[in-house]
């Protein structure tokens, strides 16, 4: 069936229905990867089904989680005894 219309998800939603993070659907949206708006009485963004489909089908790819480095690596080391 066809709707006139898109439906509407908020980050959380987008990130169920893609299967990631809702960090990684944000990472998303700052990179300028996803379309987002903010709604007048939301506080959420909402993003549009259509535009999350290309990640579902595979045709792009969303950014990976960002690991911080909390303890410094033999490398670090020898590189600040330097």
């Amino acid at each position: 069936m066809y709707y006139p219309y898109d439906e509407l998800y908020s980050t959380r939603q987008a990130a169920a229905f893609l299967g990631v993070s809702e960090l990684q659907v944000r990472a998303a949206i700052k990179a300028g990867r996803i379309h987002a708006w903010r709604m007048p009485a939301r506080k959420d963004l909402v993003v549009r089904k259509s535009d999350l489909l290309p990640f579902v089908e595979g045709l792009q790819e969303l950014p990976g989680p960002r690991q911080l480095s909390i303890f410094a690596s033999d490398s670090d080391k020898a590189a600040g005894a330097a």
